[in-house]
């Protein structure tokens, strides 16, 4: 974004005014990538929980072990096997979200990167400023579409902490 601001503003005042909406793209797209990066950080990835093989192991060796019969030790297993399952529900759910986000903060540095260069041709006068002020408003649409997925996923995430019967 600094790159694409240095060039923008090397250019001639008129040049400037054709392409409107860079700097703001820019802008747009580095903020959402800042949110792509924290999200896909601080996703959890515990390894304290184990991973999700080992977890399908136990669930597997707990659901052959099953003997109506030893009612005391068919309850623990009960249990066990319920934490199990909520505890691979979550881990599958923290992957879905960490790639998801990683795909969108790819997609956004991508773009971002293509208006660089596109910035850069319009500087060296082997681009035009209406393909530029194209990619400019198409960097915007994906900034709204990520605001838009992230908004729903969040939402998703935080209604399937609140309902336990999912």
């Amino acid at each position: 974004r600094d790159e694409i601001l240095r060039i923008v503003e090397g250019l001639p005042r008129a040049e400037r005014q054709r392409i409107p909406d860079v700097v703001a793209s820019a802008n747009a797209l580095v903020d959402r990538i800042r949110v792509l990066a924290r999200t896909v950080a601080e996703v959890p990835a515990d390894p304290a929980i184990g991973s999700a093989e080992a977890m399908d192991e136990e669930i597997a060796l707990l659901e052959s072990q099953a003997n109506p019969l030893d009612r005391a030790a068919s309850e623990k297993r009960v249990r066990r096997l319920a934490f199990l399952k909520r505890q691979r529900r979550g881990v599958v759910d923290a992957d879905q979200r960490r790639a998801q986000a990683a795909a969108r903060l790819d997609g956004c540095s991508v773009a971002l990167q293509n208006m660089r260069l596109d910035v850069l041709r319009l500087s060296a006068g082997s681009q035009n400023h209406e393909h530029i002020t194209s990619l400019a408003e198409q960097a915007l649409v994906l900034a709204r579409e990520v605001d838009s997925a992230m908004y729903v996923a969040d939402e998703m995430a935080r209604l399937s902490a609140r309902d336990p019967q999912q």
